[in-house]
This record gives C-alpha cells, sequence and structure tokens, in this order.
C-alpha cells in the first residue's frame, strides 16, 4: 500500500499528495511554458529599466507576451481539470472536477474576445513603428 494513502496523515499532507501525484502529472506541457513565459514577461516588466535600458519599445513586446499568456491560461488549466477529472475515481469528485473545467472553459471564452482585441490592436502599433 502507499504510504501516502495511509489514514494517518492530516488532511494538508493529502491535498498535498493529491496535487503532486494528480494534478500536476495531469497539467499539459503548454501549461508549464505559459506560467514560465507569463513569469518572465511580468519578472522583465518589473525590471525594465535595469535590463533593457537601451530598447524604447520592449515594454510592450512583454506587454504583449503577458497578454497572450493571460489569454491561453484558462483554457490549459481546463484541460487540465478534465485530465484530473478523467483519472479520479468517484463519482463526486470526477463532477467537481468537471464543474471546474467547464467554469476554466468560459472564462477563457470570456477572456479571449478583449484579449485578442487587444493583443490585435497592440501587434499593429508595434509592428507599423
Amino acid at each position: 500500500m502507499n504510504q501516502r494513502l495511509t489514514p494517518c496523515l492530516s488532511q494538508s499532507e493529502r491535498l498535498l499528495y493529491f496535487a503532486l501525484d494528480t494534478v500536476v502529472p495531469a497539467a499539459p506541457p503548454a501549461l508549464w511554458w505559459t506560467i514560465g513565459l507569463g513569469l518572465f514577461s511580468g519578472l522583465n516588466l518589473l525590471a525594465l529599466r535595469e535590463i533593457w535600458p537601451h530598447t524604447p519599445h520592449a515594454d510592450d513586446w512583454f506587454l504583449l507576451l503577458g497578454i497572450c499568456c493571460f489569454v491561453l491560461l484558462p483554457w490549459l488549466v481546463a484541460r487540465t481539470a478534465g485530465r484530473v477529472a478523467a483519472m479520479l475515481q468517484g463519482c463526486a469528485w470526477r463532477i467537481v472536477w468537471r464543474l471546474a473545467s467547464w467554469g476554466a472553459y468560459a472564462t477563457g471564452a470570456v477572456a479571449l474576445i478583449p484579449g485578442a482585441v487587444v493583443i490585435s490592436i497592440m501587434l499593429t502599433t508595434l509592428l507599423l513603428r
């Protein structure tokens, strides 16, 4: 029997092991790339004057990269929730994770419309400079 499944574990330990054993392996690689690029973009925006002092439009490009990551993130989280739901045994938990997946898809659809408009406007202004 797996040591992680023993009933003497606290609730927080069981939740941590569930996240490490089920949720993290279910996350697609594109989710990790999106999170990494979003963090890279955010850190570059924070230290813009120190890292990119002679690049006048670096802030626009990093902002565009951050917005693209923001638009992609709900879709990838929804995919992860769907994969977690497929791995679960109990019907109630499977329904909860399916509902989380549908909610993330709805959030992605809502974020896609203004995100696509902002991305297209930013791209045209950056490419026409």
